[in-house]
């Protein structure tokens, strides 16, 4: 799904055409993406402090010395992990803001390249199409895998 999202955002922002647009539509990704998690925390924290899966639980002494607490990184370290040294990787172990930022700058480039990079962006374009056929393809036959799991799993 990672390459997906990638090829997709890519080719979304090549289609806009325009650096403006490009600029409006990365701000709007960035916020969303921002806006979804904090959402996301938020909502996780508060169900965990309403349930209180702990409540009641003793703490457990662990032996050794006490460990130091860790600082928190500074603005630069968290700067440079939205720009991916290595994108494989960072597609790989599933972060996705460093794969938006590579689309963004995937992106940005086609953009700016005007006609030479008609070739390229025809070829995001249909890797685009191959990918999402590729997931339909997946899609439709999740199910049968699925009973076919189960089947196996009740089988034993």
């Amino acid at each position: 799904m990672v390459p997906l999202a990638l090829v997709s955002w890519a080719a979304g922002l090549v289609g806009t055409g325009m650096i403006r647009r490009l600029r409006r539509m990365a701000r709007r990704v960035l916020g969303l993406y921002v806006g979804t998690t904090l959402l996301a925390v938020s909502g996780a924290l508060a169900l965990t402090d309403g349930l209180g899966p702990s409540r009641g639980a003793t703490r457990v002494a662990v032996a050794g010395p006490p460990r130091e607490g860790a600082s928190p990184p500074s603005g630069w370290e968290v700067t440079a992990e939205r720009v991916p040294s290595n994108p494989i990787r960072a597609m790989a172990e599933g972060r996705m803001l460093p794969v938006m930022v590579l689309a963004l700058l995937v992106g940005r480039t086609l953009v700016g390249m005007a006609r030479r990079g008609s070739r390229r962006r025809e070829r995001l374009e249909g890797w685009n199409d191959v990918l999402r056929a590729m997931v339909g393809r997946v899609r439709r036959a999740a199910p049968g895998g699925g009973l076919a799991r189960i089947a196996c799993t009740l089988a034993i």
